[in-house]
């Protein structure tokens, strides 16, 4: 891809492809610290469509931990007392359980770009859908969930800084991980 000398009238810093129409041209540059070598930028070629994707999340946040405790001390467990054997008391431990996992913190289906802003996750965008389904004439609604949407982006953007890969590394964790999701 470079067709222009690199240290002198040499080609020594090259990049090499096997799809060159991914590229559009290499440009040389002067480079600001101390070297006799002339810097490369090799551009892209096209622009890349954005990747969407649809995913569940639940919301952990502490208030839904909270209202889940608090479902946990007042559900009767004397069924699972009085079961019979093992495989009874894992049965309704294992339906009801979840039962009021999904009643205190309920899963949301969120759709995310890669084109959106590195601090964007999934229970910014879900607070923002809430925020747009309030009318107008309740200041007192609005002017809250605002201050909650600028709390969990200034998080994100404390969060993203101390992290050197930024939303790279979110999205790669969306590729590694399974499709309900716990934000906290």
């Amino acid at each position: 891809m470079v067709d222009f000398p690199t240290r002198g009238n040499a080609c020594l810093d090259n990049c090499l492809t096997n799809i060159k129409d991914l590229f559009s041209g290499c440009t040389p540059f002067n480079m600001l610290m101390k070297t006799d070598h002339i810097g490369v930028i090799l551009s892209a070629g096209m622009k890349l469509k954005p990747m969407r994707r649809k995913f569940l999340f639940r919301d952990c946040r502490k208030h839904r931990k909270d209202a889940l405790y608090k479902a946990l001390a007042e559900q009767n467990w004397e069924a699972v007392q009085k079961a019979n054997n093992v495989d009874e008391a894992v049965d309704y431990l294992s339906k009801r359980i979840p039962d009021l996992m999904n009643t205190c913190m309920p899963t949301k289906t969120i759709y995310m770009s890669t084109r959106g802003p590195y601090w964007m996750t999934p229970l910014v965008k879900s607070m923002l859908k809430t925020k747009a389904k309030i009318p107008s004439h309740s200041c007192e609604k609005l002017k809250d969930i605002n201050e909650k949407i600028a709390q969990a982006i200034s998080n994100n953007r404390r969060n993203c800084k101390a992290d050197s890969m930024g939303s790279r590394k979110w999205w790669k964790d969306v590729d590694n991980k399974s499709q309900i999701w716990s934000i906290t």
